[in-house]
């Protein structure tokens, strides 16, 4: 009986070797990754940032009367990551919280209340990261 059983988990590893083996013969060679779509050059990048950072000094006070909790003292910078397609519409959104300050829910309630974000068409996807101070 024990025979068996070491017999089988051999025969059994033996199989599997081979598919694996087999399988990955049978792949085609030469597959090109996909490629990324090209990116906005970096003047460009400060130009757009600069349309960014007025969308949200206009959306600041709405914000911080929405988002910031009551009685919190002082400030805090909050880090926008920001994904750009090449038309200019904002195709991704991230925001980074100051952990030096406790103000719980901020992060997620600039998602929800700050509307998507438009920049001139810079005919690439840009990448930016652009800061936010509340209150």
């Amino acid at each position: 009986m024990p025979r068996l059983i070491a017999a089988s988990i051999l025969a059994g590893c033996a199989l599997i070797a081979a598919a694996i083996y087999f399988g990955l013969r049978a792949r085609p060679v030469g597959v090109a990754a996909p490629s990324s779509p090209p990116t906005a050059p970096a003047s460009d990048e400060r130009a757009l940032a600069s349309q960014v950072k007025a969308q949200l000094q206009a959306a600041r006070p709405e914000l911080a009367e929405a988002c910031w909790p009551a009685g919190t003292p002082g400030s805090a910078t909050y880090q926008l990551d920001l994904t750009f397609a090449a038309d200019g519409a904002q195709i991704a959104r991230g925001i980074l919280g100051d952990r030096r300050v406790r103000a719980p829910g901020v992060e997620q309630c600039a998602q929800q209340k700050l509307p998507p974000l438009h920049v001139a068409p810079p005919g690439a996807t840009v990448h930016l990261e652009v800061p936010l101070e509340l209150p």
